[in-house]
């Protein structure tokens, strides 16, 4: 893949930038060669959009009034099994509708909105010839919009290396862009952070109903989706209690993307769900993962088939089982045998060439998920290969990850601790931790 050719100032991140662009980056970022150099962006927001109203652009363009040239990367796309382009379409014009096109080129537009300084930056990938594969989903989409962004920030043309990852159902806070310019200026050590966030209904969103909710059914599908952000909520004081560094949400609409740390990693995964959560797991790997909790996103309630797993199929999980209350997630007992392995894995230099010793302390729910895991014969792997207990210990830590966690979660459910109902499952976490 051809990149567009800049001066490099040949240090690491330059290096490993140009790396990416050239070998990893999706084919969109070749269309740049002719992008207009004069605007001086400052930040970037990327969002995928697909089956999307009208009412999406009026949000966000309440959003984008800034006294700084934003960047707003829509990309409009549409799976290759889905032939109805017809909401794409308009969502596209309506998009086109705000202001005057700057700059076209291959399947990428430029539109100033004619109101504030801020600019759209459209992906065309839902006309026939630029469909989405299927498995590659939302994260292809999120991916090519991170990958535009990466290359008009190597070659100065957007002076933010933090980009927002947002989608078209959540409401922004005011304070969402300086919340972005702040992390360049104070979070440079970090691969990326995470925004608070707090689920509201359709209805109370200008009393507006989104294209796939019903009035009749909003008080409902709001209820559930509380049910499961208080589950959201659990699960990651859960972690946090138990002394997990991957204890933080995995939200695609609350992120904020180190650029550097982004390319270190190679992108979003072309998935069709997960990207998020899989793309945070690498990034906490290579760098720290922040909180920004003065800056609150909202995220309408609304049943969604458009991932075959989160929030959307989760909320329409629940509203089958037709009692919200009644929802079970993890036991909070999971969460002690987590926080007990941890705290045992900080002794593990110690005894590595004695592991049977040091494996006779685990109880046997803990013994049984790690060998589900194979996590034994890692150790005596590493054992071999390691040198300082501080390289042993981090090795460790970056195999036991947030997708190794939730497979020990899920063996000690299956087989140990049976789910809970959630509002009891959080009081009983409460209690264990002011024990």
């Amino acid at each position: 893949m051809d990149v567009p050719k800049m001066l490099s100032s040949g240090n690491k991140h330059s290096i490993v930038m140009d790396k990416y662009l050239k070998h990893y980056a999706e084919a969109e970022i070749n269309f740049l060669t002719t992008f207009p150099r004069q605007l001086n962006l400052n930040t970037a927001l990327i969002i995928p959009a697909y089956r999307e109203g009208p009412d999406f652009v009026t949000r966000l363009i309440c959003a984008a009034f800034s006294n700084r040239p934003n960047l707003y990367i829509i990309v409009i796309n549409q799976p290759q099994n889905d032939d109805d382009m017809q909401p794409q379409q308009l969502l596209n014009d309506t998009i086109f509708a705000t202001g005057s096109c700057l700059w076209k080129c291959g399947n990428l537009s430029l539109i100033k909105i004619e109101k504030g300084e801020s600019y759209f930056l459209i992906v065309n990938r839902f006309s026939a010839s630029e469909r989405i594969p299927l498995k590659q989903g939302v994260g292809l989409a999120r991916k090519i919009g991170c990958d535009l962004a990466t290359l008009l920030y190597q070659q100065h043309l957007l002076s933010n290396n933090w980009l927002g990852s947002s989608d078209a159902d959540a409401l922004l806070p005011t304070n969402y862009l300086d919340a972005l310019v702040n992390l360049s200026t104070q979070q440079q050590l970090s691969s990326a952070a995470v925004f608070d966030f707090e689920h509201i209904s359709a209805a109370a969103v200008n009393k507006v109903v989104i294209a796939d909710d019903s009035a009749e059914h909003s008080d409902e599908i709001a209820s559930a989706t509380l049910t499961y952000q208080r589950a959201l909520r659990y699960y990651v004081k859960g972690l946090k209690w138990a002394g997990s560094c991957y204890a933080f949400y995995t939200i695609g609409s609350l992120l904020a993307i180190n650029i550097h740390s982004y390319c270190q990693v190679r992108g979003f995964p072309k998935r069709a769900a997960g990207e998020d959560f899989y793309l945070l797991n690498k990034l906490a790997k290579v760098g720290l993962i922040e909180s920004i909790a003065d800056s609150k996103v909202l995220i309408i309630s609304r049943l969604s088939d458009r991932v075959p797993f989160g929030t959307g199929p989760m909320v329409k999980k629940i509203l089958q089982s037709g009692n919200s209350s009644k929802f079970t997630y993890y036991s909070p007992h999971s969460f002690r045998e987590l926080k007990e392995l941890l705290q045992s894995l900080d002794c593990l230099w110690a005894e590595r060439f004695r592991l049977s010793f040091w494996k006779n302390e685990l109880s046997l729910a803990t013994k049984s998920a790690l060998m589900a895991l194979h996590f034994f014969d890692f150790i005596q792997t590493l054992s071999q290969q390691c040198k300082t207990e501080l390289q042993f210990n981090r090795q460790i830590n970056q195999w036991f990850d947030a997708f190794k966690t939730l497979k020990y979660l899920n063996h000690l459910r299956d087989h140990y601790y049976d789910d809970e109902i959630i509002d009891d499952a959080i009081i009983e976490l409460n209690q264990l931790i002011e024990k």
